[in-house]
């Protein structure tokens, strides 16, 4: 009788991979912003590490929009788009205090 823990197909096995990988590169950030906030202050490098991110997923967003549009999945609704703007502004304020919080939590403690 084997257990159900141990019966793993391709699927959940890469699942496991990626969450571990998730999991490394998380930890390993906390020891890139300890270092940086040897030369810069919280909110600067929060600025500096916000700004990076979403230049680097800018050309994602574009990428995807064409991709969407092409298949004729991209829909222009007004209720939606409000709806979009409205969920991003608030999932970015919690986001926004939550990185303010950890970053000068990283000021007093050690990586």
């Amino acid at each position: 009788m084997e257990l159900e823990i141990f019966k793993m197909n391709n699927k959940n096995l890469l699942g496991t991979f990626e969450l571990l990988l998730a999991a490394f590169i998380w930890g390993s950030a906390f020891v890139a912003q300890s270092a940086g906030m040897d030369h810069v202050g919280p909110f600067t490098f929060q600025t500096v590490r916000f700004i990076l991110g979403g230049t680097v997923l800018l050309p994602v967003i574009m990428a995807r929009d064409t991709a969407l549009r092409k298949n004729g999945a991209h829909t222009k609704s007004p209720d939606g788009n409000k709806k979009l703007i409205i969920s991003g502004v608030i999932c970015g304020v919690f986001l926004t205090v939550a990185a303010s919080f950890q970053q000068v939590g990283i000021v007093y403690t050690s990586a």
